[in-house]
């Protein structure tokens, strides 16, 4: 794994005292430090623990420190970011086992309440502002919860967030590098809400720094989580992030792209994708191509209402007399049709049904679930089929299935449509906006592993 500390070197008067390479356990000062950033943890379930920082000394080394929830106030506006200080009676310890903010260093600095923090006025030379343990995404691999990384890329399209069974929020998308190569990213709670709002600022590509990210394998392929620890940095101000911008406004990004750490196998024919799916379903396998339509199932309806909730795509139930949304615990007064489509669909070697959710609903048929349902109102239909969706049989689509999402009932054999393509079968794929909700992802009765939550 490549690790390059970055950075922009200030310029002015030197600033002598001990560095982050002379520390050892039981030193207490005086050490002069440049604030690089501060951030908040909180726990999992919200509760403020602490403080932290990213320290740099005059020789362009960095060390992490924490003040615990108790005391972290004292340095609120002690401790800016950019400003250098000396600091006295503070704890040097061993670096943590476990979600080492970096990954390297062998102590951190724990701030205490007797804490002497004083200002050095001027510029000086050798501290680093903007230091980053970055990780090229070709070069990530697992962290295994033993540390955090940084990474550096841009973003074209996000989804919704999604609100999880334990009540938590995600928002899931790609972070692309210039070399065509991407990694899944998980954001927790607020982080989502954040990215959302600090995007729709810029323009697209929208590049980006993620800081303190854990690495996980899940389903054929690499994926990103964010912790109690990440931050989203975009300014142009960051030496890295200007750099990236000014590249990509000259970069051709139309390549089609590829996930880092996944070896995918692109199976030629729908029966070829049965067979790696019937043994094993995790593997990156998928399908691209033409399959004509046989049959439009019925059984279960061809949508389903959902929470109407933007952050919420779970299916309602009636309770007491009135729609409810168990994931939101709360009654839902309108709430939102969804397309649930599920097509019986062949090639020339292999027929199977294919689930097709509201994105994908939506991309093929050009309308949205609540506007067929209008339509059918306005006519007083009561034909169990809107007419646009009986005319798809006899005709041919080029779709993207993919082997993770394969389900075996009995003889009943199915995949979730990945994509719905535009052209030929041999041209790549549109990259998809985001994963379908995992929550939806399978037809009843059946099991499936959730991606891990950020630490």
């Amino acid at each position: 794994m490549s690790k390059r500390p970055i950075g922009e070197v200030l310029h002015g008067l030197e600033v002598s005292g001990s560095c982050f390479e002379d520390l050892d356990v039981g030193y207490s000062g005086p050490l002069f430090v440049m604030v690089c950033r501060r951030w908040d943890c909180n726990s999992v379930t919200g509760r403020y623990m602490s403080t932290d920082y990213i320290f740099s000394d005059n020789d362009g080394h960095c060390i992490h420190a924490t003040a615990r929830s108790n005391i972290a106030h004292y340095f609120v506006d002690k401790l800016v970011e950019g400003g250098v200080y000396v600091l006295k009676n503070f704890s040097v310890q061993t670096n943590r086992s476990e979600y080492r903010i970096l990954k390297d260093s062998r102590f951190m600095i724990e701030l205490q309440g007797s804490t002497v923090v004083r200002k050095v006025p001027g510029v000086h030379e050798g501290f680093v502002r903007y230091p980053f343990s970055l990780v090229e995404l070709e070069d990530l691999q697992v962290t295994g919860n033993k540390y955090f990384v940084d990474v550096i890329g841009y973003v074209l399209s996000v989804g919704s967030i999604i609100k999880q069974a334990s009540g938590r929020e995600t928002l899931e998308f790609q972070l692309h590098n210039e070399r065509g190569r991407f990694v899944p990213v998980t954001l927790w709670g607020k982080l989502g809400d954040a990215l959302l709002q600090q995007k729709q600022k810029n323009t697209d590509p929208y590049a980006v720094i993620l800081t303190s990210m854990s690495v996980k394998y899940y389903l054929g392929g690499l994926t990103m989580s964010s912790s109690s620890s990440t931050l989203i940095l975009d300014s142009n101000g960051i030496p890295l992030v200007g750099k990236m911008n000014a590249s990509l406004r000259h970069a051709d990004l139309r390549q089609a792209p590829q996930a880092v750490g996944e070896q995918s196998h692109k199976a030629g024919t729908l029966f070829e994708l049965l067979q790696m799916a019937r043994q094993n379903k995790n593997q990156a396998a998928f399908f691209r191509g033409g399959l004509t339509v046989t049959n439009v199932r019925v059984k279960n309806s061809w949508f389903n209402f959902t929470c109407n909730g933007g952050r919420c795509r779970k299916g309602v139930v009636r309770k007491n007399g009135s729609f409810w949304c168990e994931a939101c615990d709360m009654p839902v007064m309108f709430p939102r049709a969804r397309y649930r489509l599920q097509l019986d669909v062949k090639d020339a070697t292999a027929h199977v049904v294919i689930v097709l959710f509201d994105e994908c609903g939506e991309h093929l048929l050009k309308r949205t679930a609540k506007s067929l349902l209008d339509d059918q109102d306005a006519v007083e239909d009561d034909s169990v089929l809107p007419n646009v969706l009986k005319e798809l049989v006899g005709q041919t689509f080029v779709v993207e299935l993919k082997a993770r999402t394969y389900y075996q009932y009995g003889e009943y054999e199915s995949f979730n449509c990945s994509q719905v393509l535009v052209g030929d079968a041999s041209e790549p794929p549109e990259s998809s906006e985001r994963e379908q909700n995992p929550e939806c992802h399978t037809p009843k009765n059946s099991t499936r592993d959730h991606a891990p939550q950020g630490a």
